[in-house]
């Protein structure tokens, strides 16, 4: 029976990649004005300006204005991402990343993350959603007073 788009595909947890190592630098109180996403393989770049609070995910149709990064145009259903799969919110000039209880999981360098716990997020994280595997660079940062 094929899957309805709106549906999450559900995939088998043992294949997912858990060796991932942390090449990112260390935490800082610098806060990036732009992310950039690289997709495994380098099959894709793009920059996202940082906002106050931003949901990785899926879009379902030009309305669906809820997903602010979306990750259907490279192939997100495929590799098991859900609609509403992750957060990405900056708390005190710092960004952190929640898995938003999604159907595939997500892991931060390889460990699985807890749904709905905040995991700091650095330059040079490796973050894959489901299956779809990405890298994250800070761009841009500016400095934040302590």
């Amino acid at each position: 029976m094929p899957m309805d788009k709106r549906q999450t595909r559900l995939l088998d947890p043992a294949k997912l990649d858990s060796h991932l190592r942390r090449t990112s630098r260390a935490q800082t109180t610098e806060k990036p004005q732009s992310l950039r996403f690289v997709l495994s393989n380098m099959s894709a770049v793009f920059d996202v300006p940082v906002r106050q609070f931003m949901i990785l995910g899926r879009r379902i149709g030009p309305d669906d204005n809820q997903v602010d990064i979306d990750l259907d145009p490279y192939r997100g259903f495929e590799h098991g991402v859900s609609r509403y799969h992750a957060i990405i919110q900056v708390n005190r000039g710092r960004l952190f990343v929640k898995d938003t209880s999604s159907s595939n999981g997500s892991r931060l360098n390889g460990f699985m993350m807890q749904p709905l716990k905040n995991y700091p997020l650095r330059d040079g994280d490796a973050l894959t959603l489901g299956n779809l595997k990405v890298r994250v660079y800070f761009l841009g940062v500016e400095r934040t007073g302590n």
